[in-house]
Formats: structure tokens, C-alpha cells, sequence
């Protein structure tokens, strides 16, 4: 009956000091995956945000012809732009005569 307890018990604190040792990786693999997902984290929104300034400052380099910057410069219609003064006037003189 002595060597029952004799092969048991080692064989107890093997499977304990096992559990022990799982837990431990356990605590660690947490840990890593805590701090990995962190910097993945910073390197996906620092690529973002690098990608969008590279698009701004490409955006801006781009020059426009010359047609495009004189068809921006113009109004949408000359023909138009003698009523939109007359309308201007006849509201600065009502606005005048009501002071």
C-alpha cells in the first residue's frame, strides 16, 4: 500500500506544476496579444493618416490649365452679371431712401 501514494503523488504535482505552467502562458499570450493589438493599432492609423497627407499634397501639386482657372475665374454667365448689378443698385437705393 506504500507505493500507491509513492506513484500518485509525483504524479499529482506534475498535473499541478502542468496547470501552473498553462495558466502562466496563458498570462503571457494575453499580455503580448494586449500589446501586439496596440501597435498594430498605431501602424494601421499612422498609414491612414500618411496615405490622406499624401493625397492632399498631390491633390494640391496638381496645377490646373489655364482654361479651367479662367472658366473658375468667370461667373457662370456674363449675360447675367448686368442684372445681378441692377438688382444690387435698386436695393441700395430703396435702402437708401428708407434711411
Amino acid at each position: 500500500m506504500s507505493t500507491m501514494p509513492d506513484v500518485i503523488d509525483p504524479q499529482t504535482k506534475s498535473r499541478r506544476e502542468l496547470d501552473d505552467n498553462v495558466e502562466l502562458l496563458k498570462a503571457r499570450a494575453q499580455s503580448l496579444a494586449r500589446r501586439h493589438g496596440g501597435v498594430v493599432v498605431v501602424v494601421t492609423l499612422t498609414a491612414l493618416a500618411a496615405f490622406g497627407l499624401g493625397v492632399m499634397v498631390s491633390r494640391r501639386r496638381m496645377r490646373q490649365s489655364l482654361g479651367q482657372r479662367l472658366h473658375a475665374a468667370l461667373p457662370d454667365s456674363v449675360r447675367d452679371l448686368p442684372d445681378d448689378l441692377a438688382e444690387q443698385l435698386k436695393r441700395l437705393r430703396s435702402a437708401a431712401r428708407a434711411l
